[in-house]
């Protein structure tokens, strides 16, 4: 992944709730469900939307369980079901909330992309080897059609 790469965030209804502040670290850093996510090596989106898509007292109820697992005494248990709330709250509504597909298309597309570039890279071919065999591809198949449509036209018209 090239370094333009990480400074992109996708934009998504769940941004609010991933990016929310859950803990602090012992460095000193927030906890974000979004990190929480990724170190169990979750699609953060997807499982966003999963969670969206449940009851919130679901919600609130795993939530208090990261924040205790995550930081035992930073609040009172009276205080993890508020945060817990404050957090599941920034979710977006089911009927609101968007296919999956949709959401995770462009962060898989460049994962996917990424994989490409080393591929090619390992493979010692240039980065533009996809798009000549793409441009291949679409010439052969407008010849052939072109082709089937000359054979149709002329039985239809002879």
């Amino acid at each position: 992944m090239s370094n333009r790469d990480l400074g992109i965030i996708p934009q998504s209804a769940f941004n609010p709730f991933l990016y929310a502040s859950i803990a602090t670290e012992p460095n000193g850093s927030s906890l974000t469900m979004l990190s929480i996510f990724a170190r169990s090596g979750i699609d953060p989106w997807s499982e966003a939307a999963r969670w969206g898509r449940q009851q919130r007292e679901i919600t609130i109820t795993r939530l208090i369980k990261i924040i205790e697992d995550s930081s035992p005494a930073s609040f009172s248990n009276e205080g993890n079901q508020k945060k817990a709330a404050e957090v599941a709250a920034l979710l977006p509504l089911p009927e609101w909330l968007p296919d999956v597909t949709l959401v995770t298309a462009p962060i898989k597309a460049t994962v996917i992309a990424n994989g490409l570039k080393k591929r090619l890279d390992q493979a010692g071919l240039p980065r533009w080897t996809p798009v000549v065999v793409l441009v291949l591809i679409i010439a052969i198949a407008s010849v052939t059609l072109a082709s089937l449509l000359h054979g149709v036209w002329l039985s239809i018209f002879k």
